[in-house]
């Protein structure tokens, strides 16, 4: 059986992914098709929260039916859970106005 590639998922994807749909939607589809395997971490899951819990964004989820706290949990439902080792930002590179991370190697059960 072929392993699907990890693939961690920045915060603001995952906003307009859950908040608009659209092309960022994309991604959380392909995991549903079993074409990726989403990679997530606590620190990233409290992110998502936070960013989510922010008043500007407060219609947006609320539109959803869910609450800020619920769409974190639903993620976490569909991604694999990982402990980050070590601060090592090997293979990613830092933008003007973001972080551009290629997929994750960990192996993936």
């Amino acid at each position: 059986m072929r392993r699907r590639p990890g693939w961690v998922v920045d915060t603001n994807v995952l906003v307009s992914a859950f908040l608009w749909q659209g092309k960022p939607e994309r991604v959380v589809e392909m995991d549903g098709e079993k074409q990726v395997q989403l990679v997530t971490s606590r620190a990233l899951l409290d992110e998502l929260a936070a960013t989510l819990a922010k008043k500007k964004l407060a219609r947006y989820v609320a539109a959803t039916g869910l609450t800020a706290d619920q769409i974190p949990a639903n993620y976490r439902r569909i991604a694999t859970l990982v402990t980050a080792r070590g601060s090592s930002m090997r293979g990613c590179r830092a933008m003007p106005t973001t972080t551009r991370c290629w997929p994750a190697r960990w192996p993936l059960a």
